[in-house]
């Protein structure tokens, strides 16, 4: 730690304990990317580059053809037998001073040509990175259930209130701003009242997390992406209790085991307003704590069987993209004291975002009643779990 003034610098290394997947927003068809079958990987082309180079072969008509194609052809297939290019030459290949080939992956599992993929975020240079707001908003779901676990009272206030029974299944009515919004901000003058402002009010705004170093490709993978139920989803008619269902998709994502590094500065005059100011072992405290609800209230709900990978005990961040409904929202922690109600409020949420879908999660015990798992070089992975070190 580097103390300068009223900051306080922390080096914050996570450490992928399953495979993590940040989205860019971006989503490739099957006829943007290049899957190698001899090589089991996936290039990532330079679009420009490549229409340079099928204007130079004089293949664009049959480029044209092959795009509004209904056939299941791959990019591979029209390059290496329309354009007669080698996997030698596409790796090689420099169009107009621009590389064909930006990147490539290798692919975990087996490949199916109708999925879409989906990159990690990058930077303008393809650096793959982790941006700090995903980890901020990581860090403050588990500082935020942590201090919602540690209010009863306050919960129980709420939860009384006319206006919270009255929104049931609408997110509004969590008033988070009762555990982050303990700043008071005014303005000064002349007969000025005191002013609140909820972004400027927010503890977090004494947090800042820079965005991590580059993570490098060799440590990058290509997954799918697996849909599991409960085992009890039988009795209630769902057609894949407790097995996997892929889903129609390859996310880039960085592979287990790797150290990504951030930094994490607290600004002392902004949060030791708080009448619990956050440090750096109240956050890793928070982690614990949120790992430990996390586990019992959810997870357990998901046994683990032959195929599910073991994770180290210790606890766990949860970031990133396709890590679900549980890990980003606070009902169930708000609602602790009353699990039932939690599954109702959040059952009448599911079925009002996705009709048809989640009318049994009563009977199932859990809403949402689906987990999502990467499967990893023949083992199941919860996504987006990390271990967290702040030095």
């Amino acid at each position: 730690m580097i103390q300068q003034d009223h900051l306080q610098v922390f080096d914050v290394i996570l450490t992928t304990q399953s495979p993590l997947f940040i989205g860019s927003g971006v989503k490739n068809t099957k006829k943007e990317y290049l899957y190698s079958p001899q090589q089991n990987c996936v290039r990532m082309l330079d679009q420009d580059a490549l229409f340079a180079l099928i204007i130079q072969k004089g293949h664009m008509d049959a480029y044209e053809q092959f795009m509004i194609s209904s056939e299941d052809n791959s990019l591979w297939a029209f390059l290496t037998q329309t354009c007669g290019m080698t996997d030698t030459e596409l790796d090689t290949t420099v169009i107009n001073g621009r590389k064909l080939v930006r990147y490539r992956l290798p692919v975990s599992g087996g490949y199916d040509t109708t999925r879409e993929l989906h990159p990690f975020f990058r930077d303008a240079y393809d650096r793959a990175y982790v941006p700090g707001s995903s980890l901020k908003g990581a860090l403050r779901t588990a500082w935020l259930l942590h201090e919602m676990r540690r209010a009863p009272a306050v919960r129980k206030n709420i939860r009384s209130t006319s206006d919270f029974h009255n929104s049931k299944g609408k997110e509004s009515c969590f008033p988070e701003n009762q555990f982050t919004n303990r700043l008071r901000k005014s303005e000064s003058g002349k007969n000025s009242p005191k002013k609140t402002d909820t972004m400027l009010d927010s503890i977090f705004r004494g947090i800042q997390v820079s965005d991590s170093t580059s993570i490098p490709n060799d440590q990058m993978v290509l997954t799918g992406c697996t849909l599991i139920s409960p085992l009890s989803a039988a009795t209630v008619g769902e057609t894949f209790d407790g097995h996997p269902k892929e889903l129609p998709l390859y996310q880039e994502c960085v592979r287990p085991g790797v150290k990504i590094q951030f930094r994490l500065t607290l600004d002392l005059s902004i949060i030791n307003q708080h009448a619990t100011p956050i440090t750096a072992a109240s956050l890793l405290e928070a982690i614990r704590d949120f790992d430990d609800f996390y586990t019992k209230s959810y997870r357990s709900h998901f046994p683990a069987r032959d195929q599910f990978a073991v994770l180290p005990q210790q606890p766990h961040l949860i970031l990133g993209g396709h890590t679900g409904y549980f890990s980003k929202t606070l009902v169930y922690p708000f609602l602790e004291e009353h699990p039932d109600e939690a599954l109702c409020w959040v059952q009448n949420y599911m079925m009002r975002k996705f009709r048809g879908k989640h009318d049994n999660d009563d009977q199932l015990g859990i809403s949402p009643h689906r987990m999502r798992f990467v499967r990893y070089y023949g083992k199941f992975y919860p996504i987006g779990f990390c271990g967290v070190n702040i030095q």
